[in-house]
């Protein structure tokens, strides 16, 4: 209960290299308030953890937010506190579904960008598997890497992506987790609606 949002992106947050304009509209202005909120998190673990139990940390804005190896080895650092053995499992999306994707939350969001190369160019890094890979498998102390390629025809099965994590780490659902009842992804919106929403969106206050 002490990760206060579901998508965990002051988590993230705690290791970046510099202070950005997200940290301060998340009430950590500075780096001092940055070590605040770690320690903050870094006692909720101490008081959580226990010897020889295991732990599953998920969040997307570990491939998203922590962007060079510096990061990525912030965060391994801080989590070595408390785990002995770390294994990163990585889901990646085959890219000409991701960025549509990205593209339609962003409108979801209530921007209206255009579709456009400058849009994908922006966050290329973000859909660079290869450095992805390499941030995380190359950090310190990081034991093992699985990567598991997540297809557009697993969206059809909610239970197919716990599933493939099961098979990745050998955590059996119902002995070492209770599998949540309900797991939600994102519905990309149609072509149409992306496009209704680019018109509007500047007239909808935020």
């Amino acid at each position: 209960e002490f990760v206060e949002e579901r998508n965990h992106l002051e988590f993230a947050l705690l290791f970046h290299d510099k202070v950005s304009g997200i940290h301060r509209m998340r009430g950590m202005p500075d780096r001092a308030a940055i070590n605040r909120n770690a320690q903050k998190w870094a006692d909720q673990l101490r008081k959580h953890v226990r010897p020889n139990s295991r732990w599953i940390i998920t969040s997307e804005m570990f491939s998203t937010r922590l962007q060079t190896v510096g990061e990525v080895q912030n965060a391994v650092t801080f989590l070595r506190q408390f785990f002995d053995d770390i294994t990163v499992v990585l889901f990646v999306r085959r890219q000409e579904f991701m960025f549509p994707s990205v593209y339609s939350q962003s409108v979801k969001n209530g921007f209206s960008p255009t579709w456009s190369w400058g849009f994908c160019k922006k966050r290329l890094s973000k859909l660079d598997y290869r450095t992805m890979y390499e941030r995380w498998n190359g950090a310190n102390g990081v034991d093992e890497m699985v990567v598991v390629p997540f297809l557009e025809s697993d969206k059809a099965n909610a239970d197919r992506l716990p599933e493939q994590f099961s098979e990745a780490t050998g955590i059996k659902f119902g002995q070492d987790w209770v599998m949540p009842p309900e797991f939600h992804s994102n519905q990309s919106l149609s072509a149409e609606g992306i496009a209704f929403l680019r018109v509007v969106n500047p007239y909808i206050p935020l």
